[in-house]
């Protein structure tokens, strides 16, 4: 955060006043309070510092080629947040590039998650480009079932993301403890992520890396899909970069081809077919196995799966990316409509959580 240091003004004169667009009343005086003139001041220097931020940054911009801006999908909209904004609490998780923990703005008493990214390992590991986009793409998104991105902010060393609070954890977690989900309760939650898709192609985002362990459990156990990373806005070419999870990887990535939105459908498909079973259809000892049975392997069910799902979920795995259903088909195919149709909505919802 730029430091602000106040401009003196003298009280007695009408222009001076008339210049920190204070009211003047006839004598000369100024109704406004010097404690309202003050932060009016504050504000204006912060303005003028995010312009000299913003002028910086946008002629870093000019040199990168149309494609790479395209990927970076960088905003120039400076926070103004830094840590003396912000108390910190208990520890909620980590990963490779940092830790995230519960935090509370001073000023408002808001309750958030604040992402603790480490600098020197985001660079190390050249991901810097990744962060950008995936904070641009995210903090973009409104959707019920996506996670806020509030805001965020950086120093020397850290980058700081302030995100919405998920207090049920990941689902990866309690699909872990309960083994499997039941074909209702694996229904009600692919509603929710369906939809959010739909809201995500609607904008040109492909996610690239939907998992269990990139959906969190939001209040009134409402999912959110929470890491958009792989996520790229493409709205005009295919894909061709390789990412995301091995056992989600649909065949046109393993095979190097170029993509588009059908990878997600894909990406689905495998995450229903882990709900209803308990682990990736194409799971193999080692990478090589894995992308076998992907690009040729047809999916094994255990027989408690019933007709109508086994249908919907080899309906989105085609190995063809223009013969998988689409998401307007998801939610009116049979198993969908069964499950989560009519009066089942209501249950679900009591029983499951979410919004209606």
């Amino acid at each position: 955060m730029a430091s602000v240091q106040a401009a003196s003004v003298d009280k007695g004169k009408e222009n001076d006043a008339k210049e920190e667009n204070a009211p003047v009343v006839s004598g000369g005086k100024e109704t406004t309070p010097p404690c309202k003139k003050q932060r009016a001041r504050e504000a204006a220097a912060r303005g003028s510092d995010k312009s000299s931020e913003k002028a910086q940054l946008a002629g870093h911009l000019k040199g990168l080629p149309a494609q790479v801006a395209e990927d970076l999908g960088i905003g120039i909209e400076i926070p103004w947040f830094s840590m003396e904004d912000i108390d910190v609490g208990r520890r909620l998780g980590g990963g490779k590039f940092g830790s995230v923990y519960v935090a509370r703005c001073r000023r408002s008493g808001f309750c958030f998650a604040l992402k603790i990214l480490n600098k020197a390992q985001l660079i190390k590991h050249r991901v810097e480009h990744q962060l950008r986009r995936e904070i641009e793409i995210q903090s973009h998104c409104r959707h019920v079932n996506i996670l806020r991105l509030y805001s965020f902010f950086h120093d020397e060393k850290r980058v700081y993301l302030m995100l919405e609070l998920a207090p049920g954890g990941e689902l990866f977690g309690l699909l872990q403890n309960r083994g499997t989900f039941s074909e209702a309760r694996s229904a009600w939650y692919f509603k929710q992520l369906v939809e959010a898709f739909q809201y995500c192609h609607g904008k040109n985002i492909i996610h690239r890396d939907i998992k269990p362990e990139n959906i969190l459990i939001g209040l009134k156990d409402t999912l959110k899909i929470a890491d958009f990373g792989w996520a790229v806005h493409a709205p005009t070419s295919r894909r061709e970069t390789f990412c995301g999870t091995l056992d989600y990887l649909p065949p046109e990535i393993v095979a190097s081809k170029s993509y588009g939105k059908h990878v997600d459908l894909w990406g689905l498909g495998i995450l229903l077919y882990e709900f209803l079973v308990g682990k990736p259809p194409f799971e193999a000892p080692d990478q090589p196995r894995t992308c076998r049975k992907i690009t040729s392997g047809v999916p094994s069910f255990p027989p408690h799966i019933t007709r109508e799902a086994k249908d919907l979920i080899s309906r989105l795995l085609h190995k063809d990316p223009k013969h998988r259903m689409t998401l307007d088909q998801i939610l009116l195919h049979p198993w969908m409509v069964e499950n989560c149709g009519g009066d089942n909505a209501n249950i679900l919802h009591r029983k499951y959580g979410g919004m209606m």
